[in-house]
């Protein structure tokens, strides 16, 4: 007895969930089989192309993020086939005499003149999935010390930075927000005061 192929792809479709229905794998039958599985393929990716094209297929982890606790906010750019990351934002440049803070514990005696503002803390990251980079360094101004890291996009504007020695296990993780650019450019000088009186 013939099997009408249209019929038995609406049972497909109609019972189609996490597992495959046996009754539907038990009415499969030859060129049928075919057909049916480029339909029921071609329907699940007409389907899921939306859910998958929302903000976070389309910026990934690029953009600005500003970190946990609202003092730094850092640019996460394209840097060949890796991503890299540069300070953009302190909520506190300066040191009280004015000075611009300036990169003090860096393990390299010739760049601890560097300025914060500006300064590349992410390096190396390598997309592994949609959401996730790893294989990166990120640098710790305030210790002067670089760490593995990974990132991971928990949500739309929601990145995962986890910052590790030797294993991910000995880390901490800390959870940065997307934020719009900074009005103002980071500055790059120190402030002078105007002359009292």
């Amino acid at each position: 007895m013939p099997i009408d192929c249209r019929a038995v792809a609406l049972l497909c479709m109609g019972e189609l969930g996490v597992t495959w229905p046996k009754r539907c794998v038990a009415l499969l039958r030859g060129d049928c089989t075919v057909r049916i599985v480029r339909v029921v393929a071609s329907l699940w990716l007409l389907v899921s192309l939306p859910l998958q094209a929302g903000p976070a297929g389309q910026q990934g982890a690029l953009g600005v993020w500003i970190n946990d606790k609202s003092t730094v906010a850092v640019r996460i750019a394209d840097c060949g086939s890796e991503l890299c990351g540069r300070i953009v934002w302190l909520a506190k440049p300066y040191h009280g005499n004015g000075a611009l803070k300036r990169d003090r514990h860096n393990p390299n005696p010739g760049k601890r003149e560097q300025p914060l503002c500006g300064l590349q803390v992410l390096e190396g990251f390598q997309q592994t999935a949609a959401r996730s980079w790893v294989d990166g360094l990120i640098y710790d101004p305030r210790k002067g010390k670089t760490y593995h890291s990974y990132l991971t996009l928990a949500e739309p504007d929601q990145l995962r930075v986890r910052a590790y020695v030797l294993l991910p296990l000995f880390g901490k993780t800390q959870i940065w927000h997307r934020t719009v650019p900074p009005a103002h450019e980071c500055p790059r000088h120190s402030r002078t005061r105007s002359p009292a009186g």
